[in-house]
């Protein structure tokens, strides 16, 4: 029997090295990820660098990153305690200023480690010569957007690591063997699909690219092909949330268009008659499984990204992920935000009952912490974190 794993993959700071939901630019966003895996100490309140090169731990317990310095210089509010509005402009505030400093850090506090931003810009440029001039050309047939900008410069807008997975993504499912770090895996009886997730408006860049990869037009994979099935085409949809059970939770299929953050608008006098609109959590799961997913290898869904603002970038008001615990996990989320101790952006809840799943059961099952560091600086990166769930199952 054919198994089925379905991988929600966040876009920013994910795959895409860039922010624009968060209001940072790409060397914005390098400065930001260093950032979260270079340690110092405090003394008088001033962070000073520590580590020599980035890592996934402290060099010694007593150190922090200088993200979560920040983080604590400028600690966000929630709702209950003041006016959803008030509250959104206040933590609008804290957020520029954790922005300006993280966006700087190289430059400033973060100076020591300046080699490794060199390193990582390195990296997330097309090699020098025939593969960089073909993504200058394809950027000419593109109309203004992040990726026309990014292969324009030269840059990869998908990291290479991700479109290496892409490829890998494609022979799963096709009784074949792939040798991969070392060892050899027989890949065999199961399916791969990819939910693209996201705050912001990049879907349909994301979508552009991969309508070059399956047409073999991708500049780092000139004449090779992804089936068609690995197109990401509508019916796309967007989520929408104002309260914390599942009537508080909505999924607007056939949009990308979300709802503003005004108390006096709903989805239902919000959206035309086009736009089909589902409540609650057992709802929602049933229509991403058969709208979304089913027949489908890759789809995309917008989150909602004021509500999770709007509480201080809480868990359980982050992007929402529906699950089956009584089921072996075959829904897996991958972010950045994700914590060492804290899902942050990611709401895992169970889908029958609706109650949020605790991080300790939730964390290497439906949650995967991203490294962005290691997920530029690794063209195998994503190959190898998805090998290793599938020499699990």
């Amino acid at each position: 029997m054919m198994k089925k794993l379905v991988l929600h993959f966040d876009l920013n700071r994910t795959i895409v090295m860039s922010d624009v939901a968060g209001g940072r630019s790409m060397e914005n966003t390098l400065n930001y990820l260093l950032s979260e895996c270079t340690y110092g100490r405090v003394v008088e309140n001033k962070w000073i660098c520590v580590s020599k090169e980035p890592s996934l731990s402290p060099p010694a317990p007593s150190l922090i990153t200088y993200k979560k310095f920040v983080d604590e210089l400028y600690p966000y509010d929630t709702m209950a305690s003041g006016e959803r509005d008030q509250v959104k402009q206040f933590n609008k505030s804290q957020k520029k200023q954790r922005t300006a400093l993280q966006s700087a850090f190289t430059s400033g506090p973060g100076s020591p480690v300046l080699t490794s931003y060199q390193r990582v810009l390195d990296n997330l440029h097309f090699p020098d010569g025939p593969l960089r001039n073909a993504a200058i050309d394809a950027a000419k047939s593109l109309e203004a957007s992040g990726l026309k900008e990014a292969w324009s410069a030269g840059r990869y807008y998908l990291l290479p690591s991700f479109l290496h997975f892409l490829h890998y993504m494609a022979t799963i499912g096709r009784e074949v063997y792939i040798t991969l770090v070392l060892s050899l895996f027989l890949l065999e009886n199961v399916e791969l699909s990819v939910v693209f997730r996201t705050f912001g408006e990049d879907i349909t860049e994301v979508a552009k690219e991969l309508e070059f990869l399956c047409d073999g037009k991708h500049p780092l994979f000139l004449g090779q092909t992804l089936p068609d099935s690995m197109r990401l085409k509508p019916p796309y949809a967007t989520f929408y949330r104002d309260g914390f059970d599942a009537q508080g939770t909505v999924l607007a299929l056939n949009t990308l268009q979300k709802v503003p953050f005004h108390a006096n608008l709903t989805p239902e006098s919000f959206y035309q008659a086009d736009v089909q609109i589902t409540r609650g959590f057992a709802s929602i799961q049933e229509t991403i499984e058969n709208t979304l997913i089913k027949d489908r290898r890759v789809s995309a869904l917008r989150d909602y990204w004021e509500w999770w603002s709007g509480h201080a970038e809480h868990a359980e008001y982050g992007k929402l992920l529906l699950v089956t615990p009584s089921e072996v996990p075959s829904t897996i989320f991958f972010d950045d935000h994700i914590e060492e101790t804290d899902a942050h952006i990611v709401d895992v809840r169970d889908a029958t009952t609706g109650k949020p799943i605790p991080f300790a059961q939730a964390k290497d099952v439906y949650l995967k912490r991203v490294e962005p560091y290691y997920a530029i600086t690794d063209q195998q990166y994503y190959i190898k974190q998805v090998a290793n769930i599938l020499s699990k199952l």
